[in-house]
């Protein structure tokens, strides 16, 4: 098998090269798009990136959506991917890509989980925007209620689909892109060298739930997402595939992509978006019961050896009891 350059550097160093890469690349693809967006549009985003705020035009509204195609491509998926090619020479076991055989009952209940865990988020959510900062801290308050308004109207301009083909595009955008990249990110990279920099897999996925959550820019979503990661994190290590964390969000995300475009051409009550934000618990309370056995069936059936390999944890002597080849 072929070394790979950065094989032998400890976690830490490449955590250290991976995030090079992800500033390098995304710094290439949106220059590219940048030049892009002028070429089709006329707009110099380098000189006035002011231009791309005027959500009313639908040519600004385009080449928003394309620069956020050349954002999940330039921040992860071309870094992950180069980052895998030269940091081990087993890319596909590094990430658990197809370690374990896909089964359709663990996607129908990866499926099933992402459903259950909604009310519960939704909750979260609310919780999360209810959260008062001190005082002393009035002015980062104002500062990040701010940025978060701003994010806001983007992404309800970003995700305003008059017709099934804008809707289709979303997907692409919202959905396909954020599942494949996102996922081999942070659950297939980061996850990983946390894991295996503290010698263990819950470290792992909360240190990179934390980070994923992090990066969106948005404290009042900062929880629930953190929450979401967490949860992708132990369907990863407990199937030993990646295959079904990137499923789970993509069904989280379509899901509220579709809600949205249903809402907008008034086929469903707008509450149907936020069921559980405000204490709803006849959906909570179900919700949480069906995700705590569907957890408690992927944890029941984890593959101990693999988890073993994965982060290098001696010191659960439960999993030397418990392996399911």
């Amino acid at each position: 098998m072929k070394k790979a350059i950065f094989q032998n550097q400890s976690p830490l160093v490449k955590f250290f090269f991976l995030l090079i890469l992800s500033v390098a690349g995304i710094s290439l693809f949106l220059f590219f798009g940048s030049a892009l967006v002028r070429l089709l549009w006329g707009f110099n985003i380098l000189e006035n990136p002011e231009v791309l705020q005027d959500y009313n035009d639908p040519f600004v509204m385009d080449a928003n959506r394309l620069l956020l195609l050349f954002q999940h491509l330039g921040f992860f998926i071309v870094p992950g991917l180069v980052f895998l090619v030269l940091s081990t020479p087993d890319p596909k076991g590094f990430v658990l890509w197809k370690t374990n055989k896909i089964r359709v009952f663990n996607v129908i209940a990866a499926t099933v989980l992402v459903f259950s865990l909604m009310p519960l988020v939704n909750f979260l959510v609310g919780w999360n925007q209810s959260i008062s900062l001190p005082d002393f801290m009035s002015g980062f308050e104002a500062t990040i209620k701010t940025m978060e308004e701003s994010a806001e109207k983007l992404t309800e301009a970003l995700v305003k689909m008059d017709s099934i083909s804008d809707f289709l595009y979303m997907v692409i955008l919202v959905a396909v892109m954020p599942a494949i990249g996102e996922e081999l990110m942070f659950r297939g990279i980061i996850q990983r060298l946390l894991a295996e920099q503290f010698r263990n897999y819950h470290w792992g996925i909360w240190g990179s739930a934390f980070l994923f959550s992090a990066i969106h820019m948005q404290f009042y979503g900062f929880f629930p997402r953190m929450f979401l990661g967490a949860s992708f994190g132990y369907l990863l290590v407990w199937t030993g595939n990646i295959i079904y964390p990137m499923l789970a969000h993509f069904i989280n995300n379509f899901a509220s992509l579709l809600v949205a475009y249903l809402i907008q051409h008034g086929r469903i009550p707008t509450e149907f978006d936020t069921v559980g934000e405000n204490q709803e618990w006849q959906y909570i309370l179900p919700g949480m019961v069906f995700s705590i056995l569907l957890f408690y069936y992927f944890w029941k059936n984890r593959d101990v050896n693999l988890l073993k390999s994965y982060a290098i944890i001696p010191e659960y002597p439960d999993f030397h009891n418990n392996s399911n080849e």
